[in-house]
């Protein structure tokens, strides 16, 4: 069964606020999200590397 259309509307505008959020922490720490990057993934080449 689908959920009712409030609920949907209500689920959207959610996903919508969540997007925003996301949108308006990466401007605001534009630095922080490529050492993240960097880091997890050299630690994800390492372990495909060694393991």
């Amino acid at each position: 069964m689908s959920k009712p259309r409030a609920l949907q509307l209500l689920a959207g505008e959610q996903m919508w606020k969540n997007t925003k959020k996301i949108k308006e922490n990466a401007l605001t720490y534009p630095y922080v999200w490529p050492s993240y990057i960097v880091v997890y993934g050299g630690f994800a080449l390492w372990t495909t590397y060694y393991c």
